[in-house]
């Protein structure tokens, strides 16, 4: 009894390391690690210095993320990125009762529009619209709310939706 138990016990054992877990990252296998190149953002909004964070953020989004391995040469590349910003608002958003001049807060918003190509020039996404929106509130009466705060928080809201989209597109 004690031999034909671990026999068994062994033998599944044996069976368990060679034929057990197979685990392979499944966007290496279906992407095969593709050079992507990401073009410089066109900053066609009034936001102040968002085309030059948006593009460090988006970088740093897609090395993160690990799907796609950036490149620095847009002839080696498999894909290439494009994103063009329009359209920024920034309106009041919270108002202080006692003071009906000045806004306590305000929310600001961007829209990109998002174009990845193949390295033979077809649009995989052709200008995808993807909007992003961010608020600031004051510290005090006093102070007045830092219009680069909103700036930063959309610029790597923009990152983060702009690589979700890349990365989950036409593997579908």
């Amino acid at each position: 009894m004690n031999k034909t138990f671990f026999s068994i016990y062994f033998s599944l054992v044996t069976l368990c390391i060679f034929f057990g877990c197979r685990y392979e990252n499944h966007q290496t296998k279906t992407l095969n690690s593709k050079l992507l190149f990401v073009e410089i953002v066109r900053n066609d909004s009034t936001a102040p210095q968002l085309g030059s964070l948006l593009s460090s953020n988006l970088r740093k989004e897609i090395i993160r993320t690990g799907t796609f391995e950036l490149t620095s040469a847009k002839n080696n590349a498999d894909f290439i990125l494009k994103v063009s910003l329009d359209k920024f608002g920034k309106n009041a958003e919270v108002y202080n009762p006692q003071d009906t001049l000045l806004a306590s807060g305000f929310n600001a918003d961007i829209s990109a529009l998002v174009t990845l190509e193949s390295e033979n020039g077809d649009k995989l996404i052709n200008k995808k619209l993807i909007k992003e929106n961010s608020s600031v509130l004051r510290e005090s009466i006093i102070s007045s709310p830092l219009s680069r705060q909103p700036i930063n928080s959309l610029s790597i809201g923009l990152s983060k939706k702009i690589s979700r989209l890349i990365e989950n597109f036409g593997w579908r």
